[in-house]
């Protein structure tokens, strides 16, 4: 088995049956050239699929079980330098830290659930939706919400 530690040179997306598949080459510094087309390691299975997007100069680490180029794969999740881990990370809190600022922390000690964005959040929700609280909710809406298309003007 060859291992070896790069940096993302490309990356591109192939058709897959109905979906698609993640392809990279990876510059290998010992080697001086990138290698071939090379799939990337996914989180999967029969319940759950999960994508993280890759950005050309992720570090990466690529496997060839057989010594060979062409039958290798690349796995991530590499930190590094470039990419330090948040200062109050702790064995308890599970981190989502998005390059557009969105902050996403789940904190099994004490039972809470951060998320701080810049984004626009929406819930499709094809069922119905129950919201029990065991203590109290505060809500700061801007001046209104709007339910139904019936406004309720807050703040004034």
């Amino acid at each position: 088995m060859n291992i070896q530690i790069g940096t993302i040179q490309d990356f591109k997306y192939e058709k897959l049956g109905a979906g698609k598949k993640l392809l990279v080459k990876v510059l290998i510094p010992l080697l001086q050239r990138p290698t071939n087309w090379l799939p990337v390691k996914t989180q999967a299975s029969s319940s759950l699929v999960e994508h993280k997007p890759v950005r050309k100069g992720d570090q990466v680490v690529v496997f060839n079980p057989n010594g060979e180029n062409q039958d290798g794969f690349v796995d991530r999740n590499l930190t590094y330098v470039d990419i330090p881990l948040p200062t109050d990370v702790d064995e308890n809190k599970f981190y989502k830290l998005f390059e557009d600022g969105t902050i996403y922390i789940h904190d099994t000690k004490v039972k809470t659930i951060f998320l701080d964005t810049p984004c626009s959040l929406t819930l499709n929700i094809k069922k119905d939706l129950k919201i029990t609280v065991g203590g109290q909710i505060d809500i700061d809406a801007g001046g209104k919400v709007n339910i139904n298309g019936s406004e309720i003007h807050l703040n004034e």
